[in-house]
């Protein structure tokens, strides 16, 4: 999550996205989840983006209790977190950098698209890779291997379309900048057109329920577009 193949690091970059995301789509709710080895709701569905941004900023690996990775247990939490009331027309938009040492992930998002939810995935960090900084005793290191040798972290990418290709959705590019908002509302829109005839979709946000999860090895987003009263 720390790592700095995408300036200033993954979960800098991801923090800003979840900031562009919000102020996309304002009067949508919107919730937070941390994971790692497991999950956690760190907030409750609010409109209030000022409460979600925030969370996302003081999210940090050092605030995980259980250290390892399993988007399966973001993407079962995610899909337990949509309100009972909702309609069910619902997504999961997934930011990882794909590691995921628990496993099940496809497993969960199968089980996600059972329920009516259709999973899309960002993928976040370069072909590349790179190290992963840390703290050791205030002097900044890298985190190593048993052997000694400093670990690389790269994108799991392939893992990543696999959990789209499961869930009925997409993987998207981040590096697409505000387009991928873009990209999402117009995909949004052709699974609405698919569920449910509609006369108009320019207030599609108004009908369906969207839930971001934004997870890079530790960190986890979900934000809910509920259907308005």
């Amino acid at each position: 999550m720390l790592a700095e193949d995408v300036l200033p690091s993954r979960l800098s970059r991801a923090q800003l996205w979840i900031s562009q995301f919000v102020e996309r789509f304002p009067s949508e709710k919107v919730g937070l989840i941390s994971f790692a080895g497991n999950a956690h709701l760190q907030s409750p569905l609010t409109t209030d983006i000022s409460t979600i941004k925030l969370m996302s900023s003081l999210a940090h690996p050092s605030s995980i209790s259980t250290q390892g990775t399993s988007l399966s247990a973001a993407i079962e939490l995610a899909t337990k977190s949509f309100s009972t009331q909702s309609g069910n027309h619902r997504i999961l938009v997934l930011i990882s950098d794909g590691e995921d040492h628990e496993g099940e992930a496809l497993e969960a998002a199968a089980a996600a698209v059972r329920k009516g939810i259709h999973v899309f995935t960002v993928p976040l960090g370069t072909d590349e890779g790179a190290k992963i900084p840390q703290l050791v005793q205030g002097m900044g290191k890298y985190k190593t291997s048993a052997n000694g040798e400093q670990i690389i972290t790269k994108p799991n990418r392939k893992l990543l379309r696999e959990i789209a290709s499961k869930g009925e959705g997409q993987m998207l590019d981040i590096s697409s900048g505000e387009a991928v908002f873009d990209i999402l509302k117009n995909e949004f829109s052709k699974i609405a057109k698919k569920d449910i005839a509609m006369q108009s979709f320019d207030d599609y946000e108004s009908y369906f329920q969207y839930l971001l999860i934004f997870g890079i090895i530790l960190f986890g987003i979900e934000i809910c577009i509920g259907r308005k009263k």
